[in-house]
């Protein structure tokens, strides 16, 4: 096999070249996003079940009761029974690698003769940082990627795929709480959800509220009023004498997605419904983290051409820009209300961007190679918690073009 000419190593000429503007510890990654989803979700997670060991990752919910509590009489003669209530959802781990590399010249070259060796680790370290910086934004990037395209059940739901889960499969805008079950949406058909079915498990889908305005005013149904109904939507409240079976409520642990458009309309519709500037100096118009009820409104990047939505002929999926929802032709942006507590990453406690031992291929010799693992998903544990809100209708709801940013 031919090597390499060392003029291609470009980085190795980067960091063996004249001396730079800012330190060795410190330096501009410009491939980083505008936010990160995955911040969010191990913020709101619980460590308890954000790192799990076994097979593969399952858990246990009851969606109904069957209530064996009856009114009765003195002495009547009661039946008793031992309903069977639980069922079992089921994710399997999906398999992330990334590496990182270096060449001999990168650290021979690199250090100076008679150099002493506080001087010649500090230089390593150097080299180190940036080999380590740009290998991890990539393995980031690749989880923060994989949330919002577009779900495909050979590639996510069966054993035998190798995506984990994106958030869409989880919150969509489909009745039945299956991405492209209409089959003519898209190029998949979802007959199932980690293993449950929303068809025989009501309770197993989200909550989809629509909004047909994006302006105030009585009655309105705008954004604002989809958000009323959302939130009432998504709270479930357990009675005291409930709640050690319960897991505690974690309100921070919410937040919602949307894109540039959708933010920038939340904005407007804030900016609409009360003073236009609201700091001491009465001269800031920006709502800075906006919020609803306390919960955050997050920019996702992704979302801006996301390929997720029907179009209006329901020959394919298109962005938000250009989309129908399965009842309307609505085009406007999509307003995901994620609970960190109940959908987002599992990581496997034994392999969590875990660096593995150095390796030297036989034809390549000069060159180490350092490989990065992680087993994890993205899995659900109560779709019922989380909503979508979304155009409705028959109007387009997209009439602001946000700049390319």
């Amino acid at each position: 096999m031919a090597g390499s000419a060392l003029d291609v190593f470009t980085d190795f000429y980067n960091r063996t070249g004249p001396a730079i503007l800012t330190g060795p510890d410190k330096f501009m990654i410009e491939s980083v996003q505008h936010s990160y989803l995955l911040s969010r979700f191990m913020k709101g997670a619980g460590l308890g079940w954000l790192f799990q060991g076994g097979n593969v990752i399952r858990d246990e919910l009851m969606f109904d009761e069957q209530n064996t509590a009856e009114f009765i009489l003195p002495n009547d003669s009661l039946t008793y029974t031992q309903p069977q209530v639980l069922s079992t959802w089921t994710a399997n781990w999906r398999f992330l690698a990334d590496h990182a590399s270096y060449t001999d010249q990168d650290i021979t070259l690199n250090v100076a003769p008679g150099m002493r060796s506080e001087a010649r680790y500090m230089q390593y370290k150097n080299i180190k940082r940036k080999i380590d910086a740009r290998v991890l934004t990539s393995t980031i990037n690749k989880i923060e990627n994989q949330y919002f395209v577009e779900p495909i059940s050979a590639n996510m739901e069966a054993s035998g795929g190798t995506e984990p889960y994106s958030i869409p499969a989880f919150i969509n805008e489909y009745t039945n709480g299956l991405f492209d079950n209409s089959g003519g949406a898209g190029t998949t058909v979802w007959a199932t959800v980690e293993g449950i079915s929303p068809v025989t498990e009501p309770r197993w889908k989200n909550h989809y509220v629509p909004y047909t305005s994006t302006t105030t005013g009585a009655g309105a149904d705008n954004i604002l009023a989809a958000f009323d109904s959302a939130y009432l939507r998504v709270q479930y409240r357990v009675p005291k004498m409930l709640q050690e079976y319960h897991e505690n409520f974690v309100h921070n642990s919410k937040f919602i997605a949307t894109s540039h458009h959708g933010l920038i309309i939340y904005k407007r519709l804030l900016r609409d419904s009360q003073d236009q500037f609201v700091t001491v100096s009465r001269q800031d118009p920006e709502y800075n983290n906006p919020q609803y009820a306390g919960i955050d409104l997050e920019y996702v990047g992704a979302l801006d051409n996301a390929i997720l939505y029907p179009n209006e002929a329901q020959t394919g999926l298109t962005k938000e820009s250009a989309a129908t929802n399965d009842v309307g032709e609505n085009q406007g942006p999509r307003y995901y209300w994620i609970s960190g507590q109940h959908l987002g990453p599992i990581w496997h406690e034994e392999e969590y961007l875990k660096k593995k031992a150095t390796m030297r291929h036989p034809n390549q010799p000069f060159t180490t190679v350092v490989p990065y693992s992680s087993y994890y998903n993205n899995i659900c544990r109560s779709r019922q918690r989380l909503a979508l809100v979304g155009p409705g209708g028959s109007q387009n709801l997209y009439n602001y073009t946000p700049p390319v940013i």
